[in-house]
């Protein structure tokens, strides 16, 4: 790699052409990368669900659930097993091992569950294994449908049938999903009193229904020389023939369904109700699909939503939610941010390199005239340019100027180096399957200021040289070959401190696969643009330069640190000191999984009280949407009601930034107070995974101990004034009608346990889905439901008739076998591995982080032993706080015991790459001290930028003692060596150190919307590498001299050793070749 350089500028087509190849490929695949929110990971799952109608939780607990948990527990790499039961729903969600075949457990987990369908519960649906890919969960838009002509069940019926077709033919669309609306559905309502007076009972009347109304095969007919089909056509035509369907009762009496029921066309019963601004509308959500780019998809969406708003011109179809619009506005501030991140970066460089005022002034100039131009473009025709093709356009042209002016060139060779990293970045990327999205972006603006680290290094240098006398061709060549190894270093440091990151575990290294690896390439290429292009251009586009005479901070800095070396142990204690502030402040600085983000949308849920009716569910919800709509803030409002009438979702736009006083943080916990005063109604916020707030789950074998211990950890939680929105998943409970059956009564009568719930379920709730009888119409078969009317459904009394088969043929009522009474159970329950589990949430209040208060959490004694039998742990954001601050901190380790070996090998030295890595736990006290100053919590992207700042220090120390052992070896003396170091690194260290804070001010300086996710990490790069450059230009030379003279002391003990040799040596190999000539002659 040293003599690489000397090869490039002897031969300049090679390489010239190489990087012609690299930036091509790069640019095509730049525009081929998916841009998304968020990279594509691999996280095997599935679920088991399981159906049975009007079924309680417990039910469902021990006749589904555990038996289907038992099947599970077999399948090879299942890692962890939840299941939810809710009233009639049994949904177990199996999480795998990262690597596990997906397709082999899906089918292993369909046949387990084939293997105990007989041990389960008759009447339910049958079971559903469905595979899970979190890839393709992303949702695109959210529209809303309405048309004043049309009911809501035909709406729904377009929705699944034609819009779902349509726009699952569009490119990168997976899924269509309807929210609200109704399917058209016949109801049979049955009159309690006239089923009495005939004696007739609901299954009589859904079994007659189904045999009498349906169309069957009749075999074969031969007429002549032909044959015919027979079919039996029993279905009803219209609704009044259905009507007339004749239900045959015990005895063989013959009434008409219209003898016994109100028979209407209409939908089924509205459960999941959606609103749109307070407007009962149908909605429909478009998700993406796997490795589709989510910026392209939406736009094709947008277009075929057009085609069938002319399609369907009596239809209303707005978008409601439109969540890709962040996904532009993140990755158009991110292009930005790299933009304007390497402009100043160039601009630093323009400063230290000479010929700064015709640089500055030509990028003033050309930043003016372009911000002009787009400024009357857009008053004058309305076309508006974006800020990023402004910076593309400024960057080109103020290349082209610092290549034209004479005492430029040197700045115009540094400046290149960013592009011509980055764009064969892009390729590398396309070739790997990363997307851009915030994690592959978040890289490469944290790398804008490092890719013309090594070019500045070499140009500093070879300029060094000219400024010695020599011609640019010759000083390119004896300058690159000097820097060369320091370079090589420098950049394997960087790649070594990311490398690991690549291969973290779990989620968090799922995320951040992609952005070690995009780290790695950008830093290689940039390595080989200093190495082979640099210095190239320089041996023929410099022109000589007069010789540079010392400035005075240079004196003062060599002075300073002649003072220090002669009082190293001191000046090694305040380092030392600074490093232990560091570790103590990184155990004190608060916590959390990832910062808060204004962005412009708020997630609101709400717990509604177990029991209400579909009318009363919507009415709550209503009252809420409408304090939400009071608000000045509030933009739109979209409401939806679950399917079960537990709770309600609502997605809430609010205005620009810039058109409210208060921030999305602030307006949630004003919002939280006003609905907090609704009776009955808790809110909580966030959309899951880094929503901000804490949950630990509680779990136990014993149900009674889980329920103490759920009320003593809720009971002391309480106290805690951070804790806001607190709620336990255990403590719902929802009103129920209990049948208790007279055993006497009902043995006596033949009537089985089994026979009561059947009548009262098919009365109430109708039968199972796949056992309706159906009516054709045209190209849909709509389902036929049978059982009482509603306001029957809540009558005890009439439940109480309800007409009972008995061992005889006979009918007697529901009351003559059982007594009905109120009562109540449990609304939900959940399991984790085979054990019970209450989650308890809080949301956190303003100004508290979720690090501090998971820490204060886990020293109460109610949390360390909350029971017997009971275990406790966190759940959701802690959990993944834990897991990350873990997988950085194992990352850390190995990163720096990787630098040690490359250092080993580069310097061929035990001790020295000691004296480089001494200066690690410099960085993060100027990091902590200038989060402290913005208040910014410790934070996933902070814990990134801490990376970098390891590896930047690093680097920074390795160009000092490279040249120190380069000069010892050439016999200088050590002090004057480390003086010279000093003197001749000082200026590049100082260079690349203010180029990288130059390139993360704009990342620094956004602290709204997208952006906000990169301001902690830039804040805590410039203030780490401010504090750490400092002193590692005192410290490092320090310590160098205690570790040299340790060296000295270990060498002069070995030199006592008596050792081997070369004239040993020499005679041991003359023996070892006579033996084997010997050896040869004997065969």
């Amino acid at each position: 790699m040293r003599n690489i350089s000397s090869w490039a500028i002897k031969n300049p087509i090679a390489p010239i052409l190489l990087f012609f190849l690299l930036t091509i490929m790069g640019i095509g695949a730049f525009f081929k990368l998916p841009i998304n929110s968020n990279p594509d990971i691999e996280f095997p799952a599935f679920t088991v669900s399981v159906g049975l109608q009007g079924a309680a939780p417990s039910e469902l607990e021990n006749q589904v659930a555990t038996k289907v948990e038992g099947a599970l527990a077999s399948i090879e790499g299942v890692k962890k097993m939840t299941t939810t039961l809710v009233t009639g729903s049994s949904n177990t969600f199996v999480e795998l091992q990262i690597g596990t075949d997906i397709s082999k457990a899906v089918d292993d987990a369909r046949a387990a569950v084939s293997q105990i369908r007989s041990d389960l519960p008759d009447g339910i649906n049958e079971p559903q294994v469905a595979r899970i890919d979190f890839n393709d969960q992303e949702p695109l838009a959210i529209y809303s449908v309405r048309g004043p002509d049309m009911p809501a069940e035909d709406i729904s019926w377009l929705i699944d049938r034609e819009f779902n077709r349509q726009l699952l033919a569009v490119k990168g669309v997976g899924r269509v999903e309807r929210w609200g609306g109704a399917s058209r559905q016949i109801t049979v309502d049955l009159d309690p009193a006239r089923l009495t007076a005939f004696g007739a009972t609901a299954s009589q009347v859904s079994r007659a229904l189904r045999s009498e109304n349906i169309d069957l095969p009749a075999g074969k007919s031969e007429s002549g020389a032909g044959e015919q089909t027979i079919r039996a056509l029993g279905s009803a035509k219209t609704v009044e023939e259905l009507r007339n369907t004749p239900i045959v009762l015990n005895g063989g009496r013959v009434v008409r369904l219209s003898d016994i029921a109100d028979v209407r066309d209409g939908s089924s019963e509205v459960r999941g109700i959606g609103r749109f601004n307070d407007q009962p509308v149908v909605m429909f959500q478009v998700l993406r699909s796997k490795t589709a780019s989510s910026l392209k998809a939406y736009e094709a969406v947008k277009l075929k939503i057009e085609e069938l708003r002319k399609a369907y011109p009596n239809l209303i179809i707005e978008p409601v939610f439109t969540p890709t619009d962040y996904v532009q506005e993140s990755f158009d501030m991110s292009m930005e941010t790299l933009f304007e991140g390497a402009l100043l970066a160039t601009l630093v460089v323009a400063v230290f390199l000479g010929g700064w005022r015709p640089v500055i002034a030509a990028a003033a100039i050309i930043g003016v005239t372009l911000v002009g131009l787009a400024w009357v473009l857009e008053t004058t025709t309305g076309v508006h340019i974006s800020k990023t093709v402004l910076l593309s356009i400024g960057t080109v042209i103020l290349g082209i100027v610092t290549f034209v002016i004479k005492d430029g060139r040197a700045t115009f060779l540094a400046a290149i180096a960013i592009p011509l990293s980055t764009i064969p970045t892009f390729w590398v990327m396309s070739l790997l399957g990363f997307t851009l999205n915030d994690v592959t972006l978040l890289a490469l603006a944290l790398v804008a200021g490092i890719l013309v680290d090594d070019a500045i290094v070499e140009i500093e240098n070879i300029i060094r040289h000219i400024r010695m006398g020599k011609s640019p061709y010759s000083a390119a060549l004896e300058a690159a070959d000097e820097i060369g190894l320091a370079v090589v270093a420098t950049t394997a440091t960087i790649v070594a401190v990311f490398a690991p990151v690549s291969f973290m575990t779990g989620i968090v290294g799922q995320f951040f696969k992609s952005f070690g690896l995009t780290v790695a390439v950008a830093v290689l290429f940039s390595l080989l643009v200093a190495r082979l292009i640099t210095p190239l251009l320089a041996a023929f586009i410099l022109t000589r330069s007069p010789p540079e005479h010392e400035g005075e901070a240079g004196k003062r800095y060599i002075a300073f640190l002649e003072m220090a070396l002669r009082n190293r142990w001191k000046t090694v204690a305040v380092g030392v000191a600074v490093m232990i502030v560091s570790v103590l402040m990184l155990g004190l600085a608060p916590k959390t999984f990832t910062p808060t983000i204004d962005q412009g949308f708020v997630q609101m849920r709400i717990d509604l009280p177990p029991g209400l009716s579909p009318d009363e569910a919507d009415a709550r919800a209503r009252e809420v949407a409408g304090i939400v709509m009071d608000r000045p803030e509030t933009k739109s409002v979209v409401q939806s009601v679950n399917g079960d009438l537990t709770g309600a979702t609502y997605f809430i736009s609010l205005v620009e930034r810039k058109e409210r006083d208060i921030s999305q943080q602030a307006y949630e916990g004003e919002l939280r107070k006003s609905v907090g005063k609704v009776p009955g109604i808790r809110a909580r916020f966030g959309g899951g995974w880094g929503s901000g707030g804490l949950s630990i789950n509680l779990t136990s074998d014993d149900p009674d101990a889980l329920a103490a211990a759920t009320q003593r950890v809720m009971s002391e939680m309480r106290k805690k004034s951070w804790a806001v929105d607190l709620r336990s998943s255990a403590d719902l409970t929802r009103p129920e009608l209990h049948i208790l059956p007279k055993r006497e009564e009902a043995a006596r009568l033949g009537v089985s346990i089994a026979e009561i719930a059947t009548a009262s379920r098919l009365a109430t709730t109708g039968d199972i889905e796949l056992n309706l009888a159906k009516f054709n119409a045209g190209e849909r078969q709509i389902p036929i439901l049978v059982r009482l009317a509603r306001e029957n459904r809540a009558d005890i009394e009439a439940i109480g008739a309800l007409r009972v088969n008995t061992g005889t043929g006979d009918t007697v009522p529901l009351s003559a076998v059982a007594d009905i009474q109120f009562g109540g159970g449990e609304a939900r329950i959940t399991r984790e591995d085979r054990q019970r589990v209450v989650t308890i949430s809080s949301g956190l209040a303003a100004g508290k982080q979720l690090g501090p208060a998971l820490e204060e959490l886990q020293k109460e004694d109610f949390y360390k032993n909350p029971g017997p039998g009971v275990k406790v742990k966190p759940d959701g954001d802690a959990e993944e706080l834990g897991d990350m601050f873990g997988q950085f901190g194992g990352a850390i380790g190995l990163g720096v015991l990787l630098i040690y070996c490359v250092l080993v090998l580069l310097f061929k030295d035990f001790l020295h790459p000691i004296t480089i890595l001494s200066v690690i736990l410099l960085a993060p006290a100027g990091a902590f001290i200038a989060l402290g100053l913005v208040k910014e919590p410790l934070s996933l992207p902070v814990m990134i930028g801490l990376l970098m700042l390891i590896g930047i220090v690093i680097k920074n120390s390795i160009l000092l003692v490279d040249f120190v052992i380069e000069a010892q070896h050439r016999g200088v003396p050590r002090h004057e060596a480390l003086i010279d170091a000093a003197r001749k690194r000082s200026r590049p260290i100082i260079m690349t150190t203010i180029a990288m804070i130059a390139g993360m001010v704009p990342a620094a300086m956004t602290t709204a919307g997208a952006g906000a996710f990169r301001h902690g990490m830039a804040i805590a790069v410039i203030g780490g590498l401010t504090l750490s450059t400092v002193l590692s230009l005192i410290f490092v030379p320090a310590v160098y001299t205690l570790i040299d003279d340790l060296d000295q002391k270990i060498k002069r003990f070995f030199s006592k050793v008596p050792t081997v040799t070369s004239e040993d040596k020499a005679i041991a190999l003359k023996e070892e070749v006579e033996r084997r000539a010997s050896q040869a002659a004997a065969e």
